[in-house]
């Protein structure tokens, strides 16, 4: 394994102004619920989205954020501070535009990085530790700074790993390429785009997952359907609002679901393979080279005649009949899981935790919640609106937080360590960043 020698150039009075920050990672009801199965079409009071097209005013004299705050701010929204000029930026600025000015920043693409780089190498074939090189170039050099921070949470809910060497590392750059278009778009399109993804495909066992067959004993594989329940959307138990607990009359949690219906879901999602081939070619659904770039940066392409088309359980009841489309079948599984009440909630938290704080106080969850099920003009899943109510929520912005030993989070070792070679504006020599197997990240 290569380790990158880093050259520090950072003056000691930059180290010492951002300490502070460094160490800081820590930081009403709504009269909304987080909605029901049904879209949403009436907005919370008070909800309003940032105009794409004109940049919020800078805030009124006296209102102005700290510079305390504003460290901690950009801790929580960025993989850590460069220099104190950001600080004293964002003070004036406001949070407001500085959220507008990075939600209009586009991150530059990994797989395009690798189709740079691969040069380097005599057989001019892109190499594993060069996505690493790509995430770490966003990370540490590129100013998208909040979409990086967001697509990195998104990463541990829609979980994929490199432990597959098929996957590596076309795979995970396009997977990372899908998620920085995503971060701040909608969660539905998100659980699509995830859904359809060839390296989700082969790391959940989705692609060449086929209808069964009685007489020998087959079925669809069941992985990714139970995982995109369990893991990326709804979770095992009911959820309040608040992301609480339901009970039964007994005191006990309500499951969401039940074997029967991951087995619907993976009929639902059954006849998928790699994009590149030609679905007339039967042949063609599992006759494929892993080798071919191609196959892992383009979505999944549906072979009829390799799906289930009988009827599917899905969530609460409902039964999906019979004759569906691998692509309707998708689809319509896709709304029944992105409109379940459990949704909001569910990532709601998991985004909250990821970015400001590990034990979140209910009423916290359920006001980021009510956002995810409506941002105001009746869009359910708007992930910039999350993104802004996790981040500007009186919890996240309360200073006293900061003592406060129940609030905060220990920051992942990648966030660490980011945090610090941005401090002293770290690099390699090469220019390339190649930091790779941070395995307790």
């Amino acid at each position: 394994m290569r380790q990158s020698k880093l050259s520090r150039w950072a003056g000691a009075s930059a180290v010492v102004l951002l300490a502070g920050a460094l160490v800081s990672c820590g930081g009403g009801k709504s009269s909304t619920t987080s909605g029901a199965g049904a879209p949403v079409t009436v907005g919370p009071p008070g909800t309003t989205a940032l105009d794409p097209n004109n940049a919020p005013p800078p805030p009124a004299a006296g209102s102005e954020p700290s510079y305390k705050d504003a460290s901690r701010f950009l801790t929580q929204g960025t993989f850590g501070i460069q220099s104190e000029q950001q600080i004293t930026d964002l003070t004036k600025m406001g949070y407001e535009r500085w959220l507008w000015d990075q939600f209009r920043k586009d991150a530059a693409s990994q797989v395009a990085y690798l189709d740079a780089q691969k040069s380097r190498e005599q057989d001019g074939r892109a190499r594993e530790e060069m996505s690493y090189e790509a995430m770490w170039q966003q990370w540490l050099k590129e100013d998208d700074q909040l979409r990086a921070r967001v697509s990195w949470a998104l990463l541990q809910i829609v979980v994929v790993s490199n432990i597959a060497p098929d996957l590596r590392p076309y795979g995970m750059s396009s997977y990372m390429d899908m998620l920085n278009r995503d971060a701040f778009g909608n969660y539905r399109q998100l659980l699509e785009d995830v859904t359809l993804h060839p390296t989700m495909g082969y790391y959940l066992n989705m692609l060449q997952s086929e209808k069964g067959n009685t007489a020998q004993g087959t079925h669809p594989n069941e992985n990714y359907a139970r995982e995109i329940l369990q893991l990326f959307s709804i979770g095992l138990v009911q959820l309040n609002p608040d992301g609480t607990r339901k009970l039964d009359a007994s005191g006990k949690p309500i499951p969401t679901y039940d074997e029967n219906v991951i087995k619907g879901f993976a009929k639902a999602f059954s006849g998928w393979s790699f994009g590149t081939g030609n679905p007339a070619d039967d042949k063609a659904f599992s006759n494929v080279d892993m080798e071919q770039i191609p196959n892992w940066v383009t979505p999944m392409k549906a072979w009829p005649t390799r799906h289930s088309t009988g009827d599917k359980l899905l969530l609460d009841g409902k039964t999906l009949p019979a004759g569906g489309t691998p692509e309707s079948d998708m689809k319509a599984a896709l709304d029944a899981i992105f409109n379940h009440p459990n949704v909001p909630p569910f990532v709601s938290l998991r985004l909250i935790q990821r970015l400001v704080t590990s034990n979140p106080s209910p009423d916290y969850v359920r006001r980021v919640a009510d956002v995810f099920a409506n941002n105001g003009a009746g869009v359910r899943g708007d992930l910039k609106a999350v993104v802004r109510a996790i981040l500007l929520d009186p919890e996240a912005r309360d200073v006293n937080k900061m003592s406060d030993p129940r609030f905060g989070k220990q920051r992942e070792p990648v966030i660490r360590f980011a945090n610090l070679l941005r401090a002293f504006n770290a690099t390699s020599k090469s220019g390339t960043n190649r930091i790779q197997y941070l395995d307790s990240a």
